[in-house]
């Protein structure tokens, strides 16, 4: 059984939903409230109507400005999503004390974007008793090494993974979740928005091509958001 449940497994189907931003005009609630893991993401804004209300997997950014907001602002104390999670899945890697002092004393400018907000985003929104779960060592350069191997031209220096292609990568690299269907729901790569042309720092291009290549591969199910 898979931590986070909040109900026997054999009550369930053995699928994991993510549920990403974009808008949904499909009623999926009945496969994501029947499904044994829900993944949703930061503040889960498709929460409730047509994806359902259950989360077992809450996935946060820790670092940079939305991390910082997180943990000063507390957004999440009163939130169902944080609340129901069973485990909370940082997007960037733990700071020990010595990370953190590095990162202080030589990317002093940077820090902010830098350094690890996990334990007081944790804190101040009540989270203390919900296992917080960080990515693998080395499990960042592996996800932009797919998507470089797509587009290898591209200045790498300048992107960042989104959270949802994250997200996807780790459920699919994770031991648990082997023989579950995967089902995305809400995942449009930002078509159709100005945030799609925002190339220099996403790579919502190459994310596409993969994760569409896991559909066509049976690996992964893309559902339709209209």
């Amino acid at each position: 059984m898979t931590t986070g449940l909040k109900a026997t497994a054999l009550q369930l189907a053995q699928r994991v939903v993510l549920i990403g931003n974009a808008d949904v005009a499909i009623d999926y609630s009945a496969l994501v409230d029947g499904s044994e893991v829900v993944v949703r993401f930061n503040e889960c804004p498709n929460f409730g109507g047509n994806t359902g209300t259950r989360t077992t997997i809450l996935c946060l950014i820790n670092t940079g400005a939305v991390g910082r907001d997180l943990y000063k602002q507390a957004r999440l104390r009163e939130l169902a999503p944080a609340r129901q999670a069973g485990e909370i899945w940082f997007r960037g890697r733990r700071d020990n004390w010595l990370d953190a002092l590095l990162i202080t004393l030589f990317q002093f400018r940077r820090r902010k974007k830098k350094l690890d907000y996990g334990p007081k985003l944790m804190r101040a929104n009540g989270l203390r008793d919900t296992p917080a779960v960080y990515p693998p060592r080395g499990f960042l350069k592996r996800a932009r090494r797919k998507l470089r191997a797509v587009d290898p031209q591209r200045p790498w220096a300048k992107v960042n993974p989104s959270s949802g292609f994250l997200a996807i990568e780790r459920v699919l690299d994770d031991p648990r979740f082997a023989g579950h269907e995967v089902c995305l729901i809400g995942f449009t790569w930002e078509r159709g928005t100005p945030r799609r042309t925002f190339r220099d720092q996403h790579t919502w291009d190459e994310e596409e091509t993969l994760c569409r290549e896991h559909d066509t591969k049976g690996v992964l199910k893309i559902l339709p958001c209209a």
